[in-house]
């Protein structure tokens, strides 16, 4: 039985979810079921499908997978609580998913005696709102090579004409500039529907010059303004002359 409480979900997705965790939940070894992605959050769509996390303990394996009820998808994550604290602790720290997952969901069911559950989520909340690490020295002058570089191949690529080329490279940029404007901002990046809501929130101009960038189809005069927005965040273009010393990556036997 589903807790108490929900009443975000509509009775006909908690029939769903009842129907689903039923089988789960007189097994000794589960800590807690919990509702995650756009369900749990709120923007969910018809083509949104039911994402269940069901953490148990003693586990020697994980298990993902899918299954259908009454119209809805529902995918499922089965893991032990150890498993999900090494996902918080190896993820991409600026697209941390189980991080978002877990601090932005549901719970539908936990046992009574764990606190597995809500420790995870009290970890999970406490990761995502923690700022990014501020960018190194060495990655600020990386990511000014990286840009100067792009927008010149773009230029040629619009002499040589070739276009299919020329937008795959001008996407590239755009998701570059736009992971870039997260780190500068110390601020995880969130699903890609929700960017957008984001970008506002913080800094409007970025935004709008996004929406010009691709609105135009990545026409070479709104790239060289995003390119022009992203460096002045670098503090500045890259020098015309440059080196970089860094410690060898070599795995000794």
């Amino acid at each position: 039985m589903l807790q108490k409480n929900l009443e975000s979900l509509d009775n006909e997705v908690k029939e769903v979810l009842n129907i689903f965790i039923e089988k789960y939940l007189e097994d000794p070894n589960l800590h807690g079921i919990l509702l995650t992605g756009s369900y749990a959050i709120g923007d969910a769509s018809k083509n949104s499908d039911l994402d269940v996390h069901l953490i148990f303990k003693d586990l020697e394996w994980r298990e993902r997978g899918n299954t259908w009820i009454n119209g809805y998808e529902i995918e499922y994550f089965i893991n032990p609580e150890n498993q999900i604290y090494e996902y918080f602790r190896t993820e991409d720290p600026l697209r941390p998913n189980s991080v978002h997952m877990f601090a932005n969901g549901i719970v539908l069911f936990t046992k009574p005696e764990s606190s597995v559950l809500t420790n995870l989520i009290k970890k999970a909340k406490i990761l995502i709102d923690t700022p990014l690490n501020n960018m190194s020295e060495t990655d600020v002058e990386m990511a000014k090579y990286y840009i100067d570089d792009v927008y010149k191949d773009l230029k040629d690529l619009i002499l040589e004409k070739n276009d299919i080329a020329y937008q795959i490279t001008a996407g590239e940029l755009l998701k570059y500039c736009i992971d870039l404007f997260f780190k500068i901002n110390r601020t995880i990046k969130e699903k890609n529907k929700r960017i957008p809501k984001q970008l506002l929130n913080i800094d409007e101009k970025f935004y709008y010059i996004i929406q010009k960038v691709i609105k135009s189809h990545f026409d070479i005069v709104e790239v060289k303004k995003l390119v022009n927005y992203s460096e002045n965040s670098l503090k500045g273009r890259r020098t015309l002359e440059w080196k970089l010393k860094s410690n060898l990556r070599i795995i000794k036997n």
